[in-house]
């Protein structure tokens, strides 16, 4: 493995441990918590994987960070 990979694979354990902080898939359908508050979620979780990993491309970071929320918000990823 290379260690750009490392550094992905970390950077992305990291944004599904981030977001899952925030709230849960079940928060939104209880209306426990907001698009909104998930919007300010998401970007506040960018930002943090951006200043912890200034090697990965902003690219790499959307992406990863993407690919967690669809398996942490699968309800309302498409609405982010």
């Amino acid at each position: 493995m290379t260690a750009h990979a490392d550094l992905v694979d970390r950077a992305y354990v990291q944004a599904e441990e981030s977001l899952l902080s925030y709230a849960d898939n079940d928060g939104l359908a209880d209306r426990v918590t907001t698009l909104d508050e998930y919007r300010r979620a998401y970007e506040s979780v960018r930002a943090e994987l951006l200043e912890t990993y200034p090697d990965l491309e902003g690219p790499t970071i959307g992406n990863l960070l993407g690919e967690a929320a669809t398996a942490v918000w699968p309800a309302i990823v498409h609405a982010l």
